[in-house]
């Protein structure tokens, strides 16, 4: 492909222009940093409060809706950050019931399909390849749940298109970042990984991969690195949000076509 260097060239200044905006977006929005912890520790003491009500199809359907809320409430934050505007907290629960229909209808959803493959794919190997093309294929699914709105088939197919247009923009910086981490696994870690993604959640998935790593480093690395944790997996977040528009408004000619001019 001649045009390949330039295609780097053009991602580089995008990542940059993305990167920038996106800690200048945290600065200004900076409850969005602390958030995920604070949903920890929430969601730790709510299993602990309501433990003998969550089992069975309730329990699950409760916790269910309360990990909906929290995903709502987060994207609300990252949505800020992208737009660079203040958190006005007395108006962040009207923001995260405004965007909830949204988040709930592709978390059922995901949990449909994966309910399904688990059912009709009883192996652990099989579950792990469908939740890697569901990962590669529907990546950018949180960011258009609550930037855009509407049901699970039409981001689906709006994803699909993304991915296909400008998969080596979208996946390369997290590839370089995260890709590391999973060279470093074994097989039967990397399948395990894998199988339990959670497609709209995936500042849990980034908080988890970087404390795992910061873990195994020892005790005293891992105590010191949570806020650096909690930190990168904002910025993960507020960085895919920020690709994600620039993307979705723009196509690699055009990309390239600007590089010339």
């Amino acid at each position: 492909m001649k045009d390949f260097p330039k295609l780097m060239t053009s991602s580089i200044l995008l990542y940059r222009d993305c990167g920038r905006d996106s800690v200048l977006g945290m600065i200004k929005a900076w409850p969005g940093i602390i958030a995920p912890f604070i949903y920890i520790l929430a969601l730790s003491l709510f299993q602990n409060l309501f433990s003998f009500v969550l089992h069975g199809f309730v329990g699950g359907l409760i916790f269910g809706l309360v990990n909906t809320l929290i995903a709502a409430n987060y994207y609300c934050l990252v949505l800020h950050a992208i737009n660079k505007e203040k958190v006005v907290l007395n108006e962040l629960w009207g923001e995260t019931i405004a965007i909830f229909p949204s988040v709930l209808n592709v978390l059922f959803a995901l949990w449909i399909v994966t309910l399904l493959g688990g059912g009709l794919l009883n192996n652990a190997f099989a579950v792990a390849a469908v939740n890697l093309v569901l990962f590669v294929v529907l990546n950018p699914l949180p960011e258009l749940t609550y930037l855009k709105g509407g049901g699970f088939i039409q981001a689906a197919e709006e994803s699909y298109y993304l991915i296909r247009d400008n998969a080596l923009e979208w996946f390369l910086p997290f590839s370089v970042f995260f890709g590391p981490l999973f060279f470093r696994s074994s097989f039967t870690e990397f399948t395990y990984i894998v199988s339990q993604i959670n497609l709209i959640d995936f500042w849990r998935v980034y908080l988890g991969i970087i404390l795992g790593v910061l873990r195994n480093s020892g005790d005293l690395f891992y105590g010191l690195g949570l806020p650096v944790a909690l930190l990168l997996t904002h910025f993960m977040m507020v960085f895919r949000g920020n690709l994600f528009l620039r993307l979705s408004t723009s196509s690699r000619r055009k990309r390239i076509h600007q590089l010339n001019a």
